[in-house]
């Protein structure tokens, strides 16, 4: 916010010399390169054996926090929108929001519990297996609503050819990529580290995946997402390929992004008087808390203690870099 439009850039002579064209390219490329890579060190994290593990509680918990906030925000965001009589692209925005404010990335939800110390814990592995219920369930939502949205716009054909590379995708890396990292990990030595040619490989896999994803109009962070739950969890190779990017990604490229996100927001042009944001403020509120509620009743039915109950509703309703780089990326496009 300092460095950025709010801020120093309220000045035409920093604006010139540090907002130029070409100095937001190179930061935004490093940005979004950080971006990705976070999405793919997530993923290598992440461990799928969690969902055949989760119970009733986490399984209702992880779907009603998505979808009663989804239903309860389309229906306010539709009354909003003909009490003040919103255009069709103040609309769209209203809807795009109260979709992201609904998501609970399990990226982000990741990083909080293992900020907590609480990965290892009964809590926090309840409330990972709940988050990654939900993000499988928003994950396939957004591949239809994507799909459906591309044989509208343009044609079937293009969205028959979308579907075709994301499963031929999801086939190389199940039957390909994994079997040679589990080779990988045999060819290596107990107690050897794995060599650099191997991480380096996979490194170079999770962008090109992500480069993949972004060529047939799906998001970067997903494809890189993917690719990084190939990853045996685990040393040699999963440790070895987090131990040697994660510190940069998370001490230097992910903040990078962030401040790029802020940069551009300028809080001086905000109109508390505008329809619009009244519209958006109502909606985001209604998300946000019917979010809390959907996923603390179960906690409660099923006699989880009041107090981890309430923990974990904050916990899930927290938001991060996941939402500030959809709402990015909508601006970017000029829908939001």
């Amino acid at each position: 916010m300092i460095v950025g439009t709010t801020g120093l850039g309220q000045q035409s002579d920093y604006t010139r010399i540090f907002l130029t064209v070409d100095s937001k390219q190179i930061l935004g490329t490093l940005a979004g390169l950080g971006y990705q890579l976070f999405g793919f060190i997530n993923g290598i994290k992440m461990d799928i054996a969690l969902v055949r593990k989760t119970g009733k509680m986490a399984i209702y918990s992880g779907i009603l926090s998505m979808v009663i906030p989804v239903v309860l925000g389309g229906v306010t965001g539709r009354m909003v929108s003909k009490y003040w009589n919103l255009d069709k692209l103040d609309r769209l925005s209203l809807i795009l929001v109260m979709l992201v404010q609904s998501m609970t990335p399990f990226p982000v939800i990741c990083s909080f519990i293992g900020d907590l110390k609480l990965t290892n814990s009964e809590l926090g592995r309840l409330g990972l297996s709940s988050v990654l219920t939900s993000e499988m369930l928003t994950q396939v939502l957004a591949l239809v609503a994507f799909f459906i949205g591309i044989a509208y716009k343009q044609r079937a054909q293009a969205a028959i050819e979308s579907v075709v590379i994301s499963v031929a995708f999801l086939l190389v890396v199940l039957y390909v990529v994994r079997p040679a990292m589990f080779w990988v990990i045999k060819q290596t030595p107990k107690g050897r580290p794995v060599k650099d040619l191997y991480t380096d490989i996979i490194i170079f896999g999770a962008l090109a995946s992500g480069a993949l994803f972004n060529y047939i109009g799906l998001n970067v962070f997903l494809g890189s997402l993917v690719f990084g739950l190939a990853v045996p969890a685990g040393p040699p190779l999963a440790s070895a390929v987090v131990e040697k990017i994660e510190c940069i990604v998370t001490g230097v490229l992910v903040p990078l992004f962030m401040a790029m996100c802020t940069m551009g927001a300028d809080l001086l042009k905000i109109d508390f008087d505008d329809y619009i944001l009244k519209s958006t403020a109502i909606v985001v509120f209604v998300v946000i808390l019917a979010k809390f509620g959907a996923y603390l009743v179960p906690l409660l039915y099923f006699k989880l203690p009041k107090q981890d109950a309430l923990a974990l509703a904050f916990l899930i309703s927290t938001k991060g870099i996941i939402e500030l780089g959809s709402f990015t990326y909508m601006r970017e496009l000029g829908v939001c």
